[in-house]
């Protein structure tokens, strides 16, 4: 079963209050099963249960990548 990992995002408005798009943080970092008909494409729900519809995937990398630990350090850690 493949795995596809997905951020999910929380938009807050921009500091400068000017016209433009709302900045995007990462909220939490979910994973979700393969969708078994779209090779690559998560499924409905993460296996949290949360739905993958307004989630983000984030781009394969190699299994103990440091860069890819460190860009996520600390991410849904309250």
């Amino acid at each position: 079963m493949a795995i596809v990992v997905l951020r999910e995002l929380r938009k807050e408005p921009s500091e400068d209050f000017g016209p433009v798009e709302p900045v995007a943080y990462i909220e939490a970092v979910h994973a979700a099963p393969g969708d078994p008909d779209v090779s690559g494409d998560p499924d409905d729900r993460t296996f949290c249960g949360k739905p993958t519809l307004d989630m983000e995937r984030l781009p394969a990398r190699r299994a103990g990548c440091p860069v890819a630990a460190a860009q996520h350090a600390g991410v849904g850690v309250p």
